[in-house]
């Protein structure tokens, strides 16, 4: 029994001992389980640190590397730009604005004109009853005009760009007409000039596009390079002026004599923006040859006045145009004049005489039928033999300040008026004058020149005395088409201009 007893209690404190040792096992094996995830965890936030430190380092050097490529382009492109500007690239005035490549392969020359007038028109002899105002007067925006011309490539390669804000009597598809027009006055831009034009090693060049055709040398004379405020009513008759077509163009000497000579193929009379189905001629021609007999620079003979730094100059040129009309039926065959026209020119220079400049030119025209109309118009009946007359003079009173001049222009109209200006609808004027109006025309013009900065700045003032009655007006001339029951509404005009070119 004792025994028993005995036995129970050593199991059961045996029992107790081991559950106590357990017991403080599992606790020890919990404490050393906790520490190491407490462990795990700060290696896991140690690991996230160094991950995230080479994650910065990583972007910051990735930044850096792309700091520096963009500097290097940067500093490669300013290098370039400054090498440029350095070596490449000039710029500056020289005569006018330009741009130019140090090589003398590219060159852009800017310039433009501005001319501001006040015209006064005076109507002496008015029907009784008739409500037409005799006078008229005004300020006038003659021209303003921006010009653009140089060489691409080599200086062979020429071209000109000029674009012309005016007001004037608008056809309503750009084109200024001749003089007169049936349509109203408005301000617009247009294009006057645009050509490409080659030079080859010989003295010969080719050019394409639109430009003055060459005929009559007052018109060939820039405007801003006028004797007086405007060309005569004459020249803006017989004249081309802006045209478009193809010219072969030499300069050389004959003899020993320096010579220019140009041909062109072209569209007619006024013919700058006018499309190739709108245009009234089949064909048409012009040639002109200038040939300096005294003197051999060029340069002076782009404007009438003498100025005393320059030379004795004698010039004298020739020109011929013949134009065939447009053949057919269409809206563009409006009659069936066709026509032949020339002109022959002097123009001299004397520097000791007063700075004393003179300039002659007779025109011939000649407007006969187009034998390839199947249909003719009736209003031409006849062939017609027009001529015109201009001649002006001028002197300095004070050298290279004051200048007076004067001029006298004869217009024979042999009783129609005809020429090859597009109005509306593309047609041309034709129209016989009644036996009211003057057959002929006479005009005189007086005035002085002030000379601020030569032509560039240059103030003019002219007297204007239309003897006969016209039947055409010329508006950007000053001159209207009033007519009197009489036939004798002669007008006077006084025009003031004061010029700026660039």
């Amino acid at each position: 029994m004792l025994y028993r007893t005995l036995t129970v209690a050593m199991i059961v404190v045996i029992g107790s001992t081991g559950m106590a040792w357990a017991e403080s096992e599992t606790a020890a094996l919990r404490d050393e389980v906790q520490q190491l995830k407490d462990l795990v965890q700060r290696q896991q936030v140690q690991i996230a640190d160094l991950q995230s430190a080479q994650n910065q380092t990583w972007m910051t050097e990735a930044r850096a590397e792309q700091v520096k490529t963009l500097i290097r382009e940067v500093l490669a492109d300013a290098e370039m730009r400054a090498s440029l500007l350095d070596q490449d690239l000039t710029a500056g005035w020289n005569e006018n604005f330009f741009l130019a490549s140090a090589d003398g392969k590219f060159l852009l020359k800017l310039s433009g004109l501005i001319q501001v007038r006040y015209i006064y028109n005076y109507f002496d002899d008015v029907d009784e009853g008739d409500d037409y105002d005799n006078s008229e007067g005004g300020f006038q925006n003659r021209r303003s005009r921006i010009r653009l011309e140089g060489h691409v490539g080599a200086p062979n390669i020429r071209y000109a760009i000029q674009h012309n804000f005016i007001f004037e009597e608008n056809n309503n598809d750009g084109n200024i007409n001749g003089p007169g027009t049936e349509d109203d006055t408005s301000g617009f831009g247009f294009l006057e000039e645009a050509w490409i034009a080659y030079d080859f090693d010989n003295g010969w060049s080719l050019q394409a596009g639109q430009f003055k055709g060459p005929f009559a040398r007052e018109e060939l004379v820039d405007a801003g390079y006028q004797l007086t405020v405007e060309r005569s009513y004459v020249t803006d008759y017989f004249t081309l002026d802006f045209v478009q077509g193809v010219q072969l163009f030499w300069a050389g000497e004959l003899g020993e004599y320096p010579t220019h000579f140009a041909v062109m193929i072209h569209d007619g009379s006024y013919s700058s923006a006018i499309n190739w189905n709108q245009e009234l001629t089949d064909i048409a021609i012009a040639a002109r040859g200038e040939m300096l007999l005294i003197g051999n620079d060029w340069a002076q003979t782009r404007d009438f006045t003498t100025f005393s730094n320059q030379s004795e100059l004698l010039l004298v040129g020739a020109a011929i145009d013949w134009q065939l009309s447009e053949s057919g039926e269409g809206a563009n065959e409006q009659d069936d004049a066709a026509h032949v026209k020339f002109t022959l020119d002097l123009s001299y220079e004397r520097p000791d005489w007063q700075n004393f400049n003179f300039f002659v030119a007779y025109y011939g025209q000649y407007i006969y039928e187009n034998t390839d109309f199947e249909h003719f118009d009736s209003s031409l009946d006849d062939s017609y033999y027009q001529q015109g007359v201009v001649v002006q003079a001028g002197v300095h009173v004070v050298p290279d300040k004051w200048e007076v001049f004067a001029r006298y222009e004869y217009f024979d109209t042999d009783g129609v008026i005809y020429y090859q200006s597009p109005e509306d609808s593309a047609d041309r004027t034709f129209f016989t004058l009644s036996d009211d109006d003057d057959q002929e025309y006479n005009i005189v013009t007086l005035g002085v020149n002030y000379f601020i900065q030569r032509h560039r700045t240059k103030a003019t003032l002219d007297f204007m005395y239309v003897l006969d009655q016209v039947a055409e007006a010329n508006t950007g001339a000053g001159i209207e088409d009033y007519q009197n029951d009489d036939g004798d509404a002669s007008q006077f005009v006084i025009r003031a201009q004061l010029q700026l070119l660039f």
